[in-house]
This record gives C-alpha cells, sequence and structure tokens, in this order.
C-alpha cells in the first residue's frame, strides 16, 4: 500500500512538472518578434557613464529573453547617420516616436538614472503606433554595486509585462499571476517523532506577484505529505492548505523569499495495518497548521525560476504539538 501511495506522488509530481514546462515553452515561443530599440538614457546628478552601463545592460537582458528583436547600438547609430539624426538628447516619447519610426522599431526604450541619496533606475517602453508610453518601470539602488543586478530585475520584469502587450492581451485587473511545483522531504520533530520516520510528499502553489506592494507576494498552497509509521502506527498523512504570504529580495538573477503560511491541515494516523483480524484503523482529523521558512531561487530563463529552500511547520492538537522541519525544491512560473 505504501509502495502504492510512493508511485502514486511521483507520477504526479512528474506529470506536473512536464505540465509547468510545456505550459512555459508555449508562451515562450507563442509570440512573435518585434523590433526593439535602446537609446540612450539620461544620467541625472551622476555620470554618463553610469547611464551607459544601464542602457547596455538593458540591451543584454532584452536580447536573453529571446521575446524580441533588439537593433544593436551600430545598427542604431548607422540608420540615424544616414537621417542626420541623433539620439544622444532623446528623452521624451514624442522624439522616442519619431526615432522608432527611422529605424521601423515597434517599441523605443528609453530611461534615466538619477542619484540623490541612492540611485533610481527607470525605464520607460515607447509604442510607435500608439506614439505614448506604455510601459514605466523603476525601482531605487542603494548602491554602485548594485547596479546591474537591479538594471536585470527591472529588464525581466518590463520584458514579461512588454510579451503580454504584445500578444494583444487586455491589460488585466489583476496582477502577475505565479504557479509552482515542489518536491520535499520532512524531518518530524516533538511529538511527531514519536509516531513517524521522515517523509516525503508534494505541494502545488498558486498566487499573485507584486500585490499590494512591489514585490509582496500572497498565494494558496495545496500539499500531500506521507511519513511511515513506527511501532503500532502504519503510516501518517498529511493534506494540508495554507494562506502564503512572502517578500521577495532580488540581487540579479538570485533571489530570497522569506515566507509564512497559515492554514489547515487534514492529517490521518493508520494502525495496525498488518492485523488482518482487527483490520486497518484511522484517525483523521482537520487541524490548525502554521508554518515559516526561507526560499532561495534563480531565474531559469523565460517565466521559469528554480527555488531550494527550508520551512518549519507545526500543527496544533490536543495531544501535543506535531511539528516537522522540511527541505524543498521545485520550479515556478510566471504569467
Amino acid at each position: 500500500m505504501k509502495t502504492a501511495h510512493g508511485r502514486l506522488l511521483w507520477r504526479s509530481a512528474v506529470l506536473l512538472f512536464s505540465i509547468l514546462l510545456s505550459t512555459s515553452a508555449r508562451s515562450d515561443t507563442g509570440s512573435v518578434a518585434k523590433r526593439v530599440a535602446v537609446l540612450n538614457f539620461t544620467a541625472n546628478n551622476t555620470s554618463e557613464g553610469i547611464s551607459r552601463i544601464v542602457r547596455n545592460q538593458v540591451e543584454i537582458n532584452l536580447f536573453k529573453t529571446q521575446y524580441f528583436d533588439i537593433l544593436e547600438r551600430n545598427q542604431i547609430d548607422l540608420l540615424l547617420k544616414e537621417r542626420e539624426k541623433q539620439a544622444a538628447e532623446c528623452n521624451d516619447e514624442n522624439c522616442a516616436v519619431k526615432i522608432g519610426k527611422i529605424l521601423s522599431a515597434h517599441f523605443v526604450i528609453i530611461g534615466s538614472v538619477d542619484k540623490l541619496e541612492s540611485f533610481v533606475i527607470t525605464i520607460k517602453v515607447v509604442s510607435v503606433k500608439e506614439r505614448s508610453v506604455i510601459l514605466v518601470d523603476s525601482q531605487e539602488v542603494d548602491s554602485l554595486g548594485n547596479i546591474r543586478g537591479t538594471t536585470t530585475v527591472i529588464t525581466r520584469r518590463v520584458a514579461d509585462k512588454l510579451r503580454v502587450n504584445m500578444s494583444g492581451e487586455k491589460k488585466s485587473f489583476f496582477p502577475p499571476l505565479a504557479f509552482s511545483l515542489r518536491l520535499s522531504y520532512l524531518w518530524p520533530t516533538g511529538y511527531l517523532k514519536d509516531l513517524a520516520y521522515p517523509g516525503y510528499g508534494v505541494s502545488m502553489r498558486g498566487g499573485f506577484e507584486d500585490i499590494f506592494l512591489k514585490d509582496v507576494q500572497i498565494g494558496i498552497d495545496l500539499g500531500y505529505f506521507s511519513f511511515r509509521g513506527r511501532d503500532a502506527v502504519d503510516r501518517a498523512t498529511m493534506i494540508p492548505v495554507v494562506l502564503i504570504v512572502g517578500y521577495r529580495f532580488a540581487a540579479g538573477r538570485f533571489f530570497a523569499i522569506p515566507e509564512f503560511s497559515s492554514g489547515v491541515s487534514y492529517n490521518t494516523i493508520s494502525y495496525d495495518a498488518g492485523n488482518r483480524k482487527s483490520g486497518e484503523r484511522k484517525e483523521s482529523r482537520m487541524q490548525p497548521l502554521v508554518r515559516g521558512g526561507l526560499v532561495l531561487g534563480g531565474f531559469l530563463g523565460g517565466s521559469l525560476s528554480g527555488v531550494i529552500g527550508a520551512e518549519y511547520g507545526s500543527i496544533f492538537e490536543r495531544e501535543g504539538r506535531i511539528s516537522f522541519v522540511s527541505i524543498i525544491t521545485g520550479v515556478s512560473a510566471s504569467f
């Protein structure tokens, strides 16, 4: 029986992982490449060298997404020289539209690097067809050394939003949606340690990113965890349903997310499975659950991210507190 449960669990995980990958692949290949030109960024109270670095990083990161046909800087200079135009002082949508028409670009990206107590990077996407700014994103940078990493994060957000615009979809009231699949290995502690050996499980998660505040994440997590029992206990299972709140700290292609979750867990303990006379006896209860943890991850390309992390959870019942530590790994995708 335990072997059958294990096979079913892993087959479900493999199936969900395949669905997630195929969904991401369809989203990556379903859009038609649009021509994008990245112009010079304006430097305010800082050096033009820093603004050039930001501009170059935006161009490189857009190219890496493979969503767009990026005009190289040399191409832009050559085409503008033929028309006796310059992009050096182009910092508004009217100028960007004019240059975009010369370059036969669908979108023109302009931006700025502002320096007060810290740096602020701003990116604007101008639609040549609509003759207006269609996307704006900005982020504060606390030090010069973090400019490259922060530029990567902003560019990824802009690229994802621009892809939605290119697909012809209407702007949604809802923030970006995230979905993830995670595998877990769990060590029981406290009262649970006397009942069961370490177990394993799978969980699926759906939620929203950048909700209420930038980098805040809220979602619902549904899982299935199984433990091999000790002594008279044959096995124990947990089916948690929890609300998760997290905050993403990003640095370049990597991020860290402290998470807190609370909800309920449907727990079952099976006794005497090997005693044919008495048969299998089960006890099932719905009990409150709280969890806290830290997830580390990195962008794999497109909308996919890989994650690893650790969690500590507690289930409260009359007999005592059931607690466990889990190590998790998995993939997530944003839409």
